[in-house]
């Protein structure tokens, strides 16, 4: 799919996935019960919205790239 997106939409779908990569270890583990620490949950939910936010924006970049096919 790279090979039709913008030299532009490249540099940021690889700085995206940088991102991505970057906050995996910061989201909750697995066995995590929300509502326990509500410390934690705020925290996590923060990483969980950006992670989400991240990956949308990616999807954004595929799609374009999809459409200028």
């Amino acid at each position: 799919m790279s090979q039709y997106m913008t030299l532009k939409q490249r540099r940021r779908h690889r700085a995206l996935g940088d991102e991505i990569t970057r906050l995996k270890p910061k989201l909750p583990p697995f066995d995590y019960e929300p509502g326990q620490d509500p410390e934690q949950d705020e925290a996590y939910q923060e990483i969980i919205d950006l992670f989400n936010t991240l990956v949308e924006e990616m999807h954004g970049i595929e799609e374009a790239a999809k459409q200028s096919q």
